[in-house]
């Protein structure tokens, strides 16, 4: 039998939340670890859509990259992301900083996915483990955006700096 627990298990033995930033908040994040899970979805965060794809498939488990839960809450309202997880007898598995920084993870694909070779991991001041690779060539600062928009999508914000980028430092996301 598959619980929530179990499933976090598996994915704290692979990202261990212990390696999470400080100002993290990972884990089981909301339900009963003892939920029996058949069907789960796998979100980037737990939106009111995530909510609702898990229950239109049969779902009983969100897992997330960001946390559904951040800081401290203040009130669980109506309409309110966690009051729907609750109402809906959803559970939530987050893993955040530990998911980027561990081999593996998401800082690793990110890289991979840039074409960065010569990827070396940096460990910062706090013990967060950052990745810094190199480019086949120096790239000019809107022309690196380009690259990340045409390579992973989406949009890309960033502010100019005046030299060519060489390396890239992949930070938290």
């Amino acid at each position: 039998i598959m619980t929530v627990q179990k499933i976090f298990e598996f994915l704290n033995q692979k990202y261990p939340v212990e390696t999470a930033c400080g100002f993290d908040n990972v884990g089981i994040l909301v339900g009963d670890p003892e939920t029996r899970v058949s069907k789960a979805v796998v979100a980037l965060d737990c939106t009111i859509d995530a909510i609702k794809t898990a229950l239109d498939n049969g779902c009983e488990l969100i897992i997330t990259h960001h946390p559904v839960i951040f800081s401290g809450l203040k009130s669980v309202l109506e309409d309110a992301v966690v009051f729907e997880v609750i109402k809906n007898n959803l559970s939530v598995i987050s893993m955040h900083t530990n998911l980027d920084q561990t081999e593996g993870g998401v800082n690793d694909a990110l890289c991979d996915a840039l074409g960065l070779y010569d990827v070396q991991t940096v460990t910062t001041a706090d013990g967060f483990k950052l990745r810094l690779g190199e480019l086949d060539e120096p790239e000019d600062p809107y022309s690196f955006a380009k690259h990340i928009k045409e390579t992973l999508g989406g949009t890309v914000k960033f502010v100019a700096g005046t030299k060519d980028i060489n390396m890239c430092l992949k930070i938290i996301s």
